[in-house]
Formats: C-alpha cells, sequence, structure tokens
C-alpha cells in the first residue's frame, strides 16, 4: 500500500524534529558525565521515541485505504468500510496556558460501518476565522478544504467500486 501523507502541518515536522535533535544531544551528554548517565539515556531514548512518533503523526492515503496514526496508536481501514467524512466543530487550547485563549477550529472525522468515529489530527480554522500565529498546526481554510474534498472524493470512489452507493 503505497500511502502519501495528507493534511499535516509543517510545524508538527518541526517541532518533532527539534525534539530528536534534544533527545541526541541530552543522551549524548549523558555519556559524558558519570554518575547517573544511564537514566539520562533512557530518558532521552524515550523522548527520541515519542518524538520520532510525533513526526509520523497524520492520516495517509492510498488506492486501498487510509491509515489514521496518532501519538500512541495507529487504525488503518479500506475506503469501502468509511461510510461518511464530517466536520466537527472542537476547541485547541492549552489548560496550562492563563490567557485563556482557546480555538474553535474544525476537524475531520471518518464514520465507519463498524459504527465507530476515527478522529483526526487535521484540523482547520473555521470560515472567516482568524489565524492565529499560536495555532500554527491549523491548516488554513482553503487547504482544509482541499483535503476534506480529497478524501469525501476518495470514500465516494471507494464505495462505488465496490457496489456500494455513492453518499
Amino acid at each position: 500500500m503505497g500511502l502519501r501523507r495528507i493534511g499535516h502541518s509543517d510545524w508538527t515536522t518541526v517541532i518533532g524534529a527539534g525534539m530528536v535533535a534534544a533527545a541526541v544531544a541530552v543522551g549524548g551528554g549523558a555519556a559524558l558525565i558519570g554518575g547517573l548517565w544511564w537514566l539520562l539515556t533512557v530518558a532521552a531514548v524515550a523522548f527520541g521515541a515519542l518524538a520520532w512518533r510525533l513526526i509520523q503523526t497524520g492520516v495517509y492515503v492510498s488506492d486501498d485505504g487510509i491509515r489514521v496514526r496518532h501519538l500512541l496508536s495507529t487504525e488503518s481501514f479500506a475506503w469501502r468500510s468509511v461510510l461518511a467524512v464530517r466536520v466537527r466543530k472542537i476547541v485547541l487550547g492549552s489548560p496550562f496556558d492563563n490567557s485563556g485563549d482557546f480555538f474553535d477550529v474544525r476537524m475531520i472525522c471518518f464514520d465507519l460501518a463498524d459504527g465507530s468515529t476515527i478522529d483526526t489530527l487535521i484540523h482547520g480554522q473555521l470560515r472567516g476565522g482568524l489565524r492565529s500565529w499560536r495555532t500554527p498546526a491549523v491548516l488554513p481554510t482553503e487547504r482544509f478544504d482541499r483535503v476534506l474534498a480529497e478524501l469525501r472524493h476518495r470514500v465516494a470512489v471507494g464505495a462505488t467500486a465496490h457496489g456500494q452507493p455513492a453518499e
């Protein structure tokens, strides 16, 4: 299955790469100091593995199906098992941020034939909403709409190719 990543923000890759570099630096520095160097090395390896996984999070598509990678889980399914591609409004923000700035964004999710719903990490700004420097991982409206249209098209093609009516 030749997978292609769609709808990701370049910031995820930049942040993840910085985290991997920091882990390598800490792990390398731990080898130079005495005492509990092994503890720092283990922590750096764990941090590096988590950062590497962050780089790989996202939605991947192929002609056969789709793969959704979250930080700690991965789900793969065929296009024919997707009943609908929906958009729902969610709130992004940090409970640790004292400014109280929370952002309403759109998120793509998949409704599957088994009754489950798969949320993605594809977030887009609301129509007419302002894009902030504090939300670099949120896609601009036009790009979000293109990704949504591609996913809906793939679901329609996958459904009709397997004898199911397209929505």
